[in-house]
């Protein structure tokens, strides 16, 4: 449509207006900002129980009450094969 007008009529004079161009391309993307302040740090949980350091006073500590896997089962001294077996 290059040299075409375009006719408004407001009230009664007509005002001729020219055709609008294409909008240009977006400029790129501006510089990331700065990272933000870091939070303050959160409290502390609850403690736990106390333990125990007495040995004796532990328990389910052979290998078929452990609950864990990987542990060598219990080993037995076979005299004839001077040996030890896993059992």
């Amino acid at each position: 449509m290059p040299n075409e007008n375009i006719n408004i009529k407001l009230s009664d004079e007509i005002i001729k207006v020219g055709i609008s161009g294409r909008n240009g391309a977006s400029g790129s993307t501006g510089p990331t900002g700065p990272t933000g302040p870091i939070g303050p740090t959160g409290s502390a949980g609850p403690t736990g129980p106390t333990g125990t350091n007495d040995h004796s006073a532990l328990s389910n500590l052979d290998y078929d009450n452990a609950g864990h896997t990987g542990f060598q089962k219990k080993l037995t001294y076979n005299a004839d094969y001077k040996a030890y077996e896993v059992e």
